[in-house]
């Protein structure tokens, strides 16, 4: 199944249990730019919060969905919202029991996804009838955070193509823009000797991961990190 398939599914089956509680579900992520998607990018937007019972539903709907497609449930990105906090400028709360309140850090860099036409409307309004565009300084403020973290011990290829996707946002003051465009961006800027992991992470957005990829990654990754850092301090 391909993750427009996923998401209309789900979308008959959260509607076929939740009704009209279920106000809007938007996809977004590679798959919007042409891009192969590797997982399926999702928000739910609930009229209100869901009873355990009916978390335990939509439990059993996701369980579906991993069965018919080949996404895992670690690749259902699937963020479910109140449709009072998606009118918001704070990042809103993941409502599913299993989230543990987590956070939606990167909601002014969704908005402006959305905003730009980087999604597609599987239920309910256009999300510009719904979300608050965001200002420079709340986008901004998202990207820094991001080389704010710390630096995780088993670095991904995800790490190393959102480094450069920050890095390109804050410079050209564009965010709306994938992991692969961005990649292709910092290709043209990094020197040599940093191309290698770049390349290694783009292969497996690419589903052409090459052995010792992984290896490369956690090799370079201190030193990439530094250098993505250094360029942004530079251009501040």
């Amino acid at each position: 199944m391909s993750p427009e398939a996923v998401a209309c599914r789900l979308r008959d089956l959260l509607i076929e249990r939740l009704g009209s509680d279920v106000a809007a579900i938007w996809l977004y992520g590679a798959t919007t730019f042409g891009h192969q998607a590797i997982d399926v990018d999702l928000h739910i937007v609930l009229e209100r919060q869901l009873t355990p019972d009916e978390w335990n539903a939509v439990r059993t709907i996701h369980d579906h969905l991993v069965e018919k497609s080949s996404f895992p449930h670690e690749d259902l990105d699937f963020w479910y919202i109140l449709l009072s906090d998606a009118k918001g400028s704070s990042n809103p709360r993941h409502l599913a029991p299993w989230a543990n309140g987590l956070m939606d850090e990167h909601w002014a860099l969704h908005r402006a996804h959305w905003l730009a036409g980087q999604r597609k409307i599987i239920h309910g309004p256009d999300p510009e009838n719904i979300v608050q565009p965001p200002t420079w300084q709340q986008l901004e403020s998202t990207l820094r955070r991001e080389l704010e973290r710390p630096a995780p011990s088993d670095p991904s290829p995800y790490w190393v193509l959102q480094l450069v996707r920050v890095w390109a946002s804050l410079e050209t003051r564009d965010v709306v823009r994938s992991k692969l465009d961005s990649a292709a961006w910092a290709l043209e800027r990094l020197p040599r000797e940093y191309h290698a992991i770049v390349e290694a992470a783009t292969r497996f957005y690419r589903r052409s991961f090459k052995s010792g990829d992984e290896r490369l990654i956690a090799v370079a990754f201190p030193m990439f990190l530094e250098e993505i850092k250094c360029r942004v301090r530079s251009n501040s």
